[in-house]
């Protein structure tokens, strides 16, 4: 094998020898972009042992050989695979030249039109032939072949996105290629695949090995077979796939009802014109033996918005389908009926029926004319599987006639169909019953999966005087459960039941005994989904306590998994994912009891704040997980801890993987510590993996601390007794000790009852960056300054404390400390220095008044982001100082000159940034030369702060360079948007509003009003039901969005109004916007062209993502031309993306994860050309077709 890539100008070797390339098998060339021709005249007789030629992406190679006019034949007679792909200059195989000389530079190149392959080269034993993206290309072979024609092996043809060519061969051609097995078309601009001009009369045959054909994105193709050709032409094939062909109307036209009697397979997806698959002639006469016998076993037709029928007429007696195993239907939306009764009545195979999001369908089997009174039983003899789902329009299975038999059936889903359906007949038989899909008494005793509403089982129910039981039956889906003693009563009647899946329960199990459910041993999974339960009843039914497998989504209303005491001994893995009302998960008895517990995953549950909960008790415990093995705890916003309870130990002897991922409250992984000695894997927000064991806390005795303090440079400070006694100053330490130490945390740390660090540990501690400290109930100070020592004690002299002591603090977080004074418990004139500390977050200290000293303030020339939110006392951020007690006078303008990230928040008595009694004016900006800092680019403020602002009280024009702004408030006033005309991102959060921009006009043009803004995220917003009308002066706000991120926003029915345009916008997220029922229309979508990202995730009523305006044709297309990344996550009641065709000719990423009413992507055609593989359910697959058929085939 010999391999080019760029760089190669022409492939030769001077001067040949006879041995030169004689064994060469293969040759691969790509991106070599000064390529003229691959080889030379004289070097393709060397080339006798070559079998694969592939080239690629040669943007100047014209052919692959020249060759003089005057010569003879040349042959490439082991060559058996060719592959050509986006030669954008290639015209043909070969050309030929003026004379015999080899010398390039004395050939000159007579322009002839060729096909592809001519007469002069032959390659009598080629099998595999690929054309991709071969442009210049108008005809592969001529029309007439001639008598020695060398492509009599070719097994299989690939032709791709080759838009020039006019149709594939000539009729004589094709009958050539007389062992062609694999036909494969797509995305190519041909109106036919044969071209009949200049044929003879005769009929000939053609493909007559032909298995397999697939024909994709053929928007111009009208017509796939020639009625030219004689009845043993496609006499071979078995597989037929057809998709996005937008002008076919027939598959299989009249003539051709004898052609198909081998085909296996039959797969057409998104063809928007087809309005019947098999056509049959009029003036047809059926055959009393039965007719023409047909092996088709699959039949399989999806988002064909035109089809009117399957079978144009009922075929009895001219075509039998007594082969046919599995046939499905879906998002055919004028479609009436799925068989003629002739059909139905005899599949005698047919093993899988599903049938969904067909608007029209009325009934499944269309009813026979004149027979209505013929009460012929139908049987579907060999039926394991049928699926009938959102058909909001059938009314019967048959009509007026006797339930079908299926007595094979073991799987049954009937959901989200019309109400006049009725599944089970139950009772004695009346006109009425006579509409019943199924006899129960005849379908349950070998059903083993059913998936039906639960009015339908309560009919069962009610009308079941046999009282039969299912003991088959191993899974259970039920849907708007809202009576927890029926559901008792069902589940009564399943003594082997296995699964149990409820989707939108109001009640579970309810006020039934042990005894009436003692038969239902065997439950061992139990799966909620959007559920309105309170609890899940483990302490009143002990055989939930025997669950192997426990899953919760959206089960907002669930205050924890169960009670105290319950024992949940025979889990093996629990799932909870976006359970918004979860405090905690359980109690330490119930952890204490899962013994058998392998995995736990935890996932989008906004409220919860720990695991394990303690029950009250004060004595020390020890929990063991003995089997978990995989702990996934994401997007836990407030989770604080595992278990906050102090006096107890976890240990995790199996533990190997854990992750931890947006928990960002989450400091410590347990108060009373953690081990896990197999741990190998720890996945964080930052991707760490690889980590031997998670060293959540210190281990082992004083010594041991004191030995790895002077080389750790991260230390968790928790209720240690090694590390009080440190902290405490009882025992000298060495001045090596925290020499390293850049990152402290201190958290819940309750032996601490005044300040965090003691003066004498501040000469250790002069290499910190970050410091955090959190919910240290007694905490008054963060840094002691009162109490200095003489260090020599503590084996330090006094000469080498410098004065001012540098301190390297970069980070200072406070949250949660209840009784915090102030954070240095008096100004450190002189005593320490904190000049490199750029970012102060302080949140919920209720007790603290202000943040800096003035002598620290003057300091911080770096400072560049300052958050306080939530400080009920806090009236400055600088404390006044007039006088240094020192004596030396401080000259303070405004502190902090490098700010340009300010949060402001929920400071109810918040009045002055720095007061002085000299002057003070608010925000202190006296004169020119002592102006608040002008460099704020970032700016959170609330309801008070902002109102500080509107009234005047910061003066000047000091948010002029302003570039983000967050607000935390019920209104948004176009008044203070004019104070900050370049902002570029606007944050709107926890309002309750219902539209956000209300202005009546808005002069752009004048004022030059947010004409930067670039990024709008809202967030919270429970009330927004839109961001302003179409005449609300919204537009200019959208003119230049580049990001848009909804949150929360529980009352918006659509995104934005129907004409609005986001020609810039690059990035959209959409989340947790549970009455959404479209994002925009199709109008909005056109605009969309820059959009590279979009994710649209719990949005529980959106059922499409555009939605299509008026009367717009099926065949208009949507481009979204750079939209690189799509996510589709947790969307219940998704139908479809689009009700129209689509094209994303740079995506590369698509993710869908529980969209189950999902089941095609749009009902026209969807073009994908970078996609590779799709992410369905955390399960990545390749695109082998399309998005439709992915999710179909899900």
């Amino acid at each position: 094998m010999i391999y080019f890539s760029s760089g190669t100008e022409m492939i030769r070797s001077s001067p040949f020898t006879d041995c030169s390339f004689t064994k060469l098998k293969t040759i691969k060339v790509e991106k070599c972009d000064q390529l003229k021709n691959l080889f030379s005249f004289c070097m393709v007789k060397l080339l006798a042992s070559l079998e694969t030629i592939g080239v690629s992406n040669c943007g100047s190679l014209e052919e692959i050989i020249k060759i003089p006019d005057n010569s003879d034949k040349i042959d490439f007679l082991k060559l058996k695979s060719l592959s050509l792909e986006s030669l954008s200059s290639f015209t043909s195989f070969y050309t030929t030249i003026e004379g015999s000389s080899t010398n390039r530079d004395q050939m000159q190149t007579t322009v002839m039109a060729h096909p592809l392959f001519g007469e002069l080269v032959e390659i009598p034993n080629l099998e595999n032939l690929n054309l991709i993206s071969m442009n210049k290309i108008q005809k592969i072979w001529s029309d007439q072949p001639p008598s020695n024609f060398c492509f009599q092996n070719l097994i299989k043809l690939v032709v791709k996105d080759c838009h020039n060519l006019i149709y594939l061969c000539s009729l004589s051609m094709a009958s050539s290629l007389r062992k062609l097995k694999g036909l494969f078309v797509s995305n190519c601009k041909m109106e036919k695949i044969f071209s009949t001009e200049g044929n003879s009369a005769d009929k000939v045959c053609v493909f007559p090995k032909l298995e397999e054909i697939q024909l994709d994105q053929m928007d111009k193709l009208t017509d796939i077979w020639q009625a030219e050709v004689s009845v043993d032409s496609f006499s071979s094939l078995t597989s037929v796939y057809i998709y996005s062909c937008n002008k076919l109307d027939k598959i299989f036209p009249s003539h051709m009802e004898g052609w198909f009697a081998s085909l296996n397979s039959l797969k057409v997806h998104s063809c928007q014109s087809v309005k019947v698959i098999f056509e049959i002639k009029d003036s047809q006469q059926a055959d009393a033996s039965g007719g023409i016998d047909t092996n088709l076993q699959v039949v399989d037709v999806c988002g064909l918005p035109k089809l009117e029928r399957v079978w144009s007429r009922d075929p009895g007696g001219i075509l039998n389908f007594k082969k046919l195993q599995s046939i499905q239907v879906s998002s055919c939306e004028r479609l009436r009926n799925v068989f003629p009764a002739s059909v139905a009545k005899d599949v005698p195979k047919l093993e899988y029926m599903s049938v969904g999001s067909c608007d029209g369908i009325v009934e499944i089997v269309a009813c026979e004319d004149g027979s209505e009174t013929n009460t012929e039983q139908l049987v579907f003899p060999e039926l394991t599987y049928m699926d009938l789902g959102y058909l909001s329009s059938i009314q019967h299975f048959y009509r007026r006639r006797h339930t079908i038999e299926c007595p094979k059936l073991k799987k049954l889903v009937v959901k989200e169909c019309n109400k006049k359906l009725k599944t089970f007949q139950t009772g004695e038989s009346n006109n009425e019953e006579d509409e019943a899909v199924f006899s129960a008494e005849k379908i349950f005793p070998n059903l083993e999966c059913l998936h039906i509403d639960f009015d339908e089982a309560q009919k069962w129910l009610l009308g079941n005087t046999v009282k039969h039981r299912t003991h088959r039956l191993k899974e259970l889906w039920l849907r708007n459960v809202n009576d927890g003693e029926r559901l008792c009563q069902i589940l009564y009647r399943m003594p082997n039941l296995e699964k149990l899946y409820l989707w939108d329960a109001e009640h579970l199990l309810k006020e039934s005994s042990e005894s009436r459910l003692g038969t239902v041993l065997q439950l061992k999974e139990l799966v909620l989904w959007e559920s309105e339960i309170k609890d899940i009843g483990f302490e009143r039914e002990p055989v939930l306590q025997r669950l192997e497998l426990l899953s919760l989504f959206g089960c907002d209303k669930l205050r924890n998994l169960a009670p105290p005491s319950v024992s949940l001994a025979y889990l093996t893995n629990l799932k909870v994912e976006d359970c918004k009302g979860l405090r905690n998960l359980m109690a330490s008895s119930t952890a204490k009891s899962l013994v058998q517990l392998k995995s736990m995953k935890i996932r989008q549950c906004d409220e919860l704040e720990e695991i394990v909960s303690n029950e009250g008790n004060e004595e020390e415990e020890q929990i063991v997980f003995g089997k978990l093995i995989t702990v996934e705890l994401e997007g836990l916003r407030k989770l604080k801890s595992f278990c906050r309870y102090k006096n107890c130990e976890f240990k995790f002897p199996s533990l190997k993987v854990l992750t931890v991922k947006e928990c960002r409250m989450m400091e410590t992984f347990t108060e009373g510590g953690a081990r896990a000695p197999k741990l190998q894997n720890i996945v964080t927000d930052d991707n760490e993996e690889g980590k031997e064991e998670a060293k959540w806390q210190w281990e082992g005795d004083l010594n041991a601390v004191l030995e790895s303090a002077s080389t750790v440079s991260s230390l968790s400070l928790r209720d240690s007794p090694p590390l009080q006694v440190i902290w405490r100053g009882s025992r000298p330490i060495t001045k090596w000790c925290f020499s390293k130490l850049k990152y402290l945390t201190v958290d819940g740390c309750q032996f601490l009852t005044d300040v965090v660090i003691p003066f004498y540990l501040l000469p250790f501690l002069t290499h910190l960056q970050q410091l955090q400290v959190s919910h240290c109930g007694s905490v008054k100070s963060i840094f002691d300054i009162t109490q200095e020592r003489e260090i020599t004690t503590m084996g330090l002299g006094a000469a080498a404390f410098p004065r001012p002591l540098p301190f390297s603090l970069e980070k200072l977080t406070l949250v949660r400390l209840p009784k915090l004074e102030n954070v240095w418990n008096e100004d450190p004139h002189g005593i320490l220095t904190m000049q490199l500390l750029q970012h102060v977050i302080v949140e919920k200290c209720k007790c603290l008044t202000s943040v800096f000293p003035a002598s620290v303030a003057k300091d911080l020339v770096k400072l560049e982001d300052l958050f306080v939110q939530d400080c009920e006392e806090l009236m400055e951020i600088v404390a006044e100082d007039n006088a240094d007690p020192r004596g030396a006078n401080l000259e303070l303008t405004f502190p902090c000159p490098c700010v340009r990230s300010l949060k402001l928040q929920d400071l109810p008595k918040f009045k002055y940034f720095y007061y002085c009694s000299m002057q003070c004016d608010i925000f202190q900006t006296p004169t020119e030369d002592e102006k608040l800092t002008p460099n704020i680019e970032h700016l959170t403020l609330g309801e008070h702060e902002l109102n500080m602002i509107l009234r005047g009280e910061f003066q000047g024009n000091h948010l002029n360079e302003l570039k983000v702004l967050a607000l935390f408030f019920h209104i948004v006033s176009d008044v203070f948007l004019q104070r900050v005309p370049n902002i570029e991102k606007l944050e709107v959060c926890d309002g309750y509003f219902k539209e956000i921009f209300c202005f009546d006009s808005l002069n752009v043009d004048e004022d030059g009003l947010v004409s930067q803004l670039k990024v709008i995220c809202w967030d919270s917003l429970p009330e927004l039901v839109s961001i302003g009308s179409e005449n609300s002066g919204i537009v200019p706000f959208l003119r230049n969005l580049e990001t848009l991120q909804v949150i929360s926003c529980f009352s918006s029915i659509n995104l934005v109004p129907c004409k609005v345009s986001f020609s810039n916008l690059t990035y959209l997220e959409v989340n947790r916007c549970k009455s959404l029922l479209y994002l925009f229309t199709s109008s909005t979508a056109r605009s969309l062209g820059q959009l590279k990202t979009m994710k649209i995730k719990m949005c529980y009523s959106i059922e499409e993502i555009v939605s299509k305006e008026g009367d717009e044709s099926h065949e208009n297309e949507t481009i979204f031309q750079q939209l690189n990344c799509l996510k589709l996550e947790y969307l219940f009641k998704l139908r479809r993306f689009y009700k129209g065709s689509l094209s994303f000719p740079s995506l590369e990423e698509f993710t869908v994860t529980y969209c189950e009413r999902m089941e095609s992507f749009c009902t026209g055609t969807v073009k994908t050309d970078k996609l590779l593989q799709v992410n369905i359910n955390h399960r990545v697959i390749p695109l082998e077709t399309d998005l439709n058929s992915a999710m179909q085939n899900r």
